[in-house]
């Protein structure tokens, strides 16, 4: 009898201890506490991939526009590994890759009446994603004029000792389109004409400005005494900014003044994307005014040189 006392107390000790202890743990909140979302394991497509599904149209055309050609290249965002690329078909493509991440993609169609490269960075969040890309139209460059902006005519005066100021009015030739970072392609004669210097010190119309550049050998010297001044647009140019005007400033030489039929030539030039050959990463897109055949040579040169020249003279 004294062992099933006891026994039967031990139980009651037990029951009580139970008892406060559940007390305490529902008084501290702990049962209160629900799972967040974010405490939730990651719930994505059962093979964790993504397939994107793009389709690629004209920025700026006035009806909806499907650009049937455009190239895209895909990177991972988080290292620039290349992950894919390809050709729309019809104006669109898809790829798949995993989910959960982010991939950068540069598109863009070659030829002088192409599109513009863009950057669109898209990210993994479903089992399919669909994904709009838009490009510009690539447009030419016109140098519609130049000028003497205080007498508006096609002569500076040039005085020795001079700082003179000349403008360019320009364009892109092409509606509802644009040229990436424009460059100034600017041919002076130093020897005989006397110019110490030719800078462009102010923005333009538009609100561009200017970085003078080492000229890309698109063009070459017709004599030893030419000089060439280049300057690049630090932004796009559109059609629906019409005619710009840069302005030009000219240091002339202390003793030298200029002849009357000595002149200053300007062209304008774009710039183009390439690929270095057998890239493996974002790196190996590269932009500039031309395609350097040592080293980047995966597409023909996309660089527009204008047909026209416009040229401001010395004198009378």
């Amino acid at each position: 009898m004294k062992n099933k006392i006891g026994s039967g107390n031990n139980t009651m000790i037990y029951v009580v201890i139970a008892l406060v202890g559940g007390f305490l743990l529902f008084s501290s909140g702990v049962f209160d506490k629900a799972v967040t979302e974010s405490e939730l394991p990651s719930v994505g497509p059962s093979d964790q991939q993504t397939t994107f599904d793009i389709a690629w149209k004209d920025e700026l055309a006035t009806t909806e526009t499907a650009i049937s050609s455009a190239l895209w290249y895909a990177f991972k965002a988080s290292d620039g590994a290349y992950v894919n690329s390809g050709t729309a078909s019809s104006g669109t493509a898809s790829f798949t890759t995993n989910y959960g991440q982010e991939y950068d993609i540069w598109s863009y169609t070659t030829g002088y009446e192409g599109y513009l490269a863009k950057l669109t960075r898209v990210s993994a969040t479903d089992a399919k994603v669909p994904v709009t890309i838009t490009l510009i139209k690539r447009g030419g460059l016109d140098v519609v004029g130049v000028d003497d902006p205080i007498d508006l005519d096609t002569n500076i005066t040039g005085t020795a000792g001079a700082t003179e100021e000349f403008r360019a009015k320009w364009k892109v030739n092409v509606s509802n389109a644009g040229t990436l970072d424009p460059i100034f392609f600017i041919e002076t004669n130093t020897t005989s004409t006397g110019i110490e210097d030719l800078t462009i010190s102010k923005a333009d119309s538009a609100g561009g400005t200017y970085t003078e550049i080492t000229c890309p050998n698109l063009l070459t010297q017709s004599s030893v005494k030419e000089v060439f001044y280049c300057f690049k647009r630090d932004k796009m140019a559109l059609s629906t900014e019409g005619v710009i005007i840069t302005y030009f400033t000219v240091k002339i030489d202390g003793t030298t003044a200029p002849g009357d039929s000595d002149q200053i030539k300007v062209r304008m030039i774009d710039t183009g994307m390439y690929l270095k050959p057998g890239y493996t990463n974002i790196d190996g897109v590269l932009f500039d005014a031309e395609d350097d055949s040592n080293a980047e040579v995966g597409l023909p040169s996309q660089t527009v040189i204008t047909a026209d020249v416009e040229s401001i003279r010395f004198g009378g």
